[in-house]
């Protein structure tokens, strides 16, 4: 947890998953419930870098990948893989994804300005397997209230960043606390934009959200603090309120509307 951050209590919805047996298998998925007050990482593989820090200031963490895999070889990209530190997994629940993309629909915001990155995004949408995968966590015995909080809520989605986020948070005018880039993979790293561009597709969608911008920015990887002393957008300019040994990370709070 960061001392910088805001403190929230524990939404109602998980401490009945955590606490109650019965609630944990009757309970019926509320797509509100976990948007709320969430951190949104797109292009994030199976990185567990942003829970450990961000536990217990955020309870809900959404994550979304298209090369990601459910059931399915390479074990690298495997979500039944992710293993969080401290921490066991105590319910699995596939939701439908036609819950969450209805069939047929299109994103409002589509790339503008060029037809190939229309193509790029398509090419990738095509290649993807998407489904939806919910898992709920309880801190292990073997571990402290020092480790983080009793439990947390991971939603994980395979599908295209960009179009998701619409999905999710536009269309359900909900903004997430943070929002987490971290080495996000273009060109060779199979990405078909630039998440962290500052006048990129990414940004553009992020930005026509009703809600408003995410509070916070989570922006880093691999190579050394220098490559990230600054933000990738400009509306969290000014000093980090935080840097993360995970992956080079800083955390800056947005300072512009």
């Amino acid at each position: 947890m960061i001392d910088s951050l805001p403190t929230i209590t524990m939404p109602r919805w998980l401490r009945e998953i955590l606490d109650d047996p019965e609630q944990r298998r009757d309970y019926t998925f509320g797509l509100k419930d976990i948007l709320t007050d969430s951190v949104y990482y797109p292009a994030c593989r199976l990185d567990v870098t942003p829970i450990k820090p961000l536990a217990g200031n955020v309870y809900s963490f959404v994550y979304v990948d298209y090369m990601a895999l459910r059931n399915q070889a390479p074990e690298d990209l495997n979500v039944e893989n992710i293993s969080i530190k401290g921490y066991e997994r105590i319910h699995v629940q596939d939701i439908v994804y036609a819950d969450i993309i209805p069939v047929g629909w299109e994103a409002p915001l589509q790339p503008s300005g060029s037809d190939e990155d229309l193509r790029k995004m398509r090419n990738r949408k095509r290649r993807c397997r998407p489904f939806t995968y919910w898992s709920v966590w309880k801190r292990s015995s073997d571990f402290g209230e020092e480790h983080g909080p009793d439990g947390l809520s991971l939603l994980y989605v395979g599908g295209e960043a960009c179009e998701i986020f619409q999905a999710l948070y536009t269309c359900n005018k909900i903004a997430p606390i943070v929002l987490a880039i971290i080495q996000p993979g273009s060109a060779f790293g199979g990405g078909w934009t630039r998440l962290e561009s500052d006048d990129g597709y990414f940004k553009k969608t992020v930005t026509e959200n009703p809600a408003g911008l995410p509070g916070y920015l989570l922006y880093g990887g691999q190579g050394g603090p220098h490559f990230y002393e600054q933000p990738c957008w400009h509306e969290y300019n000014g000093d980090p309120i935080a840097r993360l040994a995970e992956d080079d990370c800083g955390l800056w709070r947005r300072s512009l509307p």
